[in-house]
């Protein structure tokens, strides 16, 4: 859950640096393909906990909880912290001349 090392996979790394990821996230799904129940795992940046949140109720999760064959989407975060985005920015042939339209206002809240 903690230290992915995917230093490996990067294609363009001149710095050498390491690409190390820590899980800040679990979405999981319950049911089946015609439907069932979501719930996510989440980890408080302030407080290094983390939680279980499940409709409206939310409570706190031991980090030995997490693993489970109902998880279905994993979030990751970069150990270091630094703006790593010169890695990962898309060729200027694959963006669009307009930005996609979107429901957020003017200061990107939705």
């Amino acid at each position: 859950m903690r230290g992915m090392d995917m230093t490996p996979f990067v294609l363009h790394n001149p710095q050498r640096r390491a690409f190390r990821y820590d899980l800040i996230g679990v979405s999981n799904h319950f049911g089946g393909l015609g439907g069932g129940h979501y719930t996510a795992f989440a980890k408080n940046c302030r407080n290094k906990r983390w939680y279980n949140f499940d409709d409206s109720s939310v409570s706190a999760q031991a980090e030995t909880n997490l693993v489970s064959k109902s998880a279905y989407v994993l979030f990751y975060q970069l150990q270091d912290g630094s703006n790593s985005s010169e890695y990962f920015v898309a060729a200027p042939e694959t963006i669009a001349d307009t930005p996609p339209s979107s429901t957020s206002d003017s200061d990107g809240n939705f």
